[in-house]
């Protein structure tokens, strides 16, 4: 196979050591990932091994110096591909952010370019599902570390070309690697057997059978095997093992694929191997590189690593008790066809359960296991740890690492009922998207714990005292708040370090009207009474509700705000302004998460929010 320029997406493990053998056999490399301050590091990295083996005899110096010219980072996509011959993906094991970038790289890379997806266990067709011609897509499964490790499976599925498989294995063999064919089967070959043999090792662990050291050398003395299970977990990472070992349990329902409590717990407590200084053994040199996703969120989204995979998007539904009283809402409306999740507020606990294990006892006692079959997880809603809520709530500042050990322990008695069950629930919490109240979470901490975020994107001016929109998607030129929409909202938990597939995008069904707004700038960023519209929703008002009424035939003219790319209604003569969201705007609300992978109405909303995340639209 001639050498060309292969592009490798995801600047982690898997994707440093894959760029650092296609550098080495010729190819001009280009690295990229979606977060840009990973790249230096993985560049860093790359540089280091190649000094190393210069160090080790295995590279002479002007060799060390070819193989780096050859490397290049890039964090934009599309240039990143331009030119590419070979497009080879290694981000998180998810298929939702799979699937979304296979969608981006189909429209990015040249037409005869090869796409290959260096996944150890999901499916290589549901990824080639995403793209317009599945045929050019394969599988090619490298091992860690990828420098040392000779095999690459090379994964076919019914629709993938023939002159594609074949490519992939010029490749792997021009990488010096020895390439072997397997169907698209869950665990392929190597992860079945693979895992089978590291969650065994982990049982006997759990159950004191041997110490760590020594289950890893019984196989590596008896059975000549060149690294023991424990210490291939370690390098692999507990959470990735994890997040296979979860995805072959359900896929296959097998037992030997149920995950151990140990490891469980520690992808809990943070301790993933090598690349975090602490897994079954404990690691002097971590590595600090994890696995990027180019993508950066998804419509509602998906767990963390804990997880197994799912195909998003979600689209969840909120609802409210107090709605079903007052608007005399029945169960049977709710279009639940359209739907993947119904969350149901609030539920109360019991009042007494001052301790933390006590109290998240009680809520599974009071629902999940009350309930069976009904519930499918628990959603916290603490507004707000540390400031930010109600004047009458109490606050400590110690609420802020309260509230991640309050997590934790969810987490813990959730994993514990759902192994019991043979199913796993979900943890979910519902945050802020104010800035001051997002700095009260321990974001990064936080995060492994639950499967998504709901972010309350919306009444981000419910109690001011300036007409301003209720969930505006950008600022506005000379926005008085600029910090208050919500791709800055999205952007301070990136920035923390969330994983965008664990970010969900509010979407309000409902408006906020104002009085007292005088007409410069049609209304907008005037003065204004938020009690002063009572008739047109000071304290909220439904779309189905809002439209009914007609409102240009009272007065009412309908403006449209470009940056923030949402409506508006403004009475002059009334003086009443209304933010509300309507199919337009709610379907680039949809649109902006789906392009990041992000997670009352008459149905028009709903089906704009599935428009929205319809793949083919930009």
């Amino acid at each position: 196979m001639s050498a060309g320029k292969v592009t490798v997406v995801g600047a982690g493990t898997m994707g440093h050591g894959i760029a650092y053998v296609a550098a080495l056999a010729g190819f001009e490399v280009c690295l990229t990932d979606s977060r840009a301050e990973v790249l230096p590091r993985a560049l860093g990295r790359l540089n280091d091994l190649l000094a190393v083996a210069v160090k080790r005899g295995k590279l002479t110096e002007p060799d060390r110096a070819t193989a780096a010219s050859r490397l290049r980072a890039e964090h934009q996509l599309a240039p990143a591909v331009s030119g590419a011959g070979v497009v080879i993906e290694a981000v998180h094991e998810h298929l939702g952010v799979k699937q979304q970038l296979f969608a981006e790289l189909e429209r990015a890379a040249p037409g005869d370019a090869l796409l290959a997806t260096n996944t150890s266990s999901l499916s290589v067709a549901d990824i080639a599902a995403a793209v317009q011609e599945p045929g050019r897509v394969v599988g090619m499964h490298f091992f860690n570390p990828v420098h040392a490790m000779t095999l690459v499976e090379v994964v076919t599925h019914p629709r993938a070309a023939p002159a594609a498989v074949e490519r992939a294995v010029a490749l792997a063999r021009a990488l010096g690697k020895e390439p072997i064919v397997v169907q698209d089967s869950p665990g392929f070959a190597s992860s079945r057997l693979g895992l089978a043999l590291g969650l065994e090792a982990m049982r006997m662990l759990e159950r004191g059978v041997a110490s760590a050291e020594d289950i890893d050398k019984a196989m590596e003395l008896g059975y000549n095997h060149p690294m023991g299970p424990l210490k291939l977990t370690d390098l692999v990472g507990l959470d990735v093992r994890l997040a296979i070992a979860q995805y072959l349990h359900q896929a296959l329902g097998e037992a030997q694929f149920e995950p151990p409590q140990i490891l469980r717990d520690k992808v809990a407590k943070g301790e993933l191997g090598k690349k975090s200084g602490k897994g079954f053994y404990a690691w002097t040199v971590p590595v600090c590189l994890a696995a990027g996703a180019l993508v950066l969120g998804s419509a509602c989204t998906t767990p963390s690593p804990q997880a197994a995979p799912q195909t998003p998007p979600k689209v969840v539904a909120y609802l409210a008790s107090w709605d079903v009283r007052a608007k005399a809402l029945r169960v049977a409306d709710i279009p639940a066809d359209r739907l993947t999740h119904i969350f149901y507020a609030f539920g109360h606990v019991a009042a007494d359960g001052r301790a933390r294990r006590a109290l998240v006892a009680s809520a599974i006692d009071s629902f999940i296991r009350r309930f069976p079959d009904v519930f499918d997880g628990v959603d916290v809603d603490w507004e707000f740890p540390v400031a930010g809520g109600l004047p009458e709530n109490s606050y400590r500042t110690e609420d802020r690492g309260n509230f991640t050990l309050l997590l934790a322990e969810f987490r813990r008695q959730l994993d514990s009922v759902g192994e019991g069950e043979g199913r796993r629930y979900e943890l979910t919490i519902a945050a802020s998207a104010r800035p001051w109240e997002i700095a009260t979470l321990e974001l990064a901490e936080l995060s492994r714990y639950l499967d998504w975020i709901n972010v309350m994107t919306y009444d981000y001016h419910s109690v001011d005292t300036i007409a301003h929109f209720n969930t505006p998607l950008h600022a506005v030129p000379g926005d008085p708040t600029p910090h208050l929409n919500i791709e800055a909202s999205m952007r301070l938990f990136l920035d923390a370090r969330v994983p965008a597939r664990q970010l969900a995008v509010g979407v309000p069904f409902y408006g906020r009207g104002y009085g007292g707004v005088a007409s410069e700038r049609d209304g907008l960023f005037q003065r204004a009474d938020y009690t002063g519209a009572p008739d047109w929703g000071s304290d909220g008002i439904d779309y189905r509700v809002l439209t009914s009424r007609e409102p240009e035939r009272h007065g009412f003219r309908r403006y449209w705000q470009r940056a923030a790319q949402v409506p508006w209604l403004y009475n002059a003569e009334r003086r009443i302004w209304i933010s509300y969201d309507d199919s337009q705007s709610v379907e680039l609300k949809a649109r902006f998460a789906r392009a990041r992978a992000l997670g009352g109405d008459d149905g028009t909303l709903l089906r704009a929010i599935h428009r929205g995340l319809a793949p083919g639209r930009d």
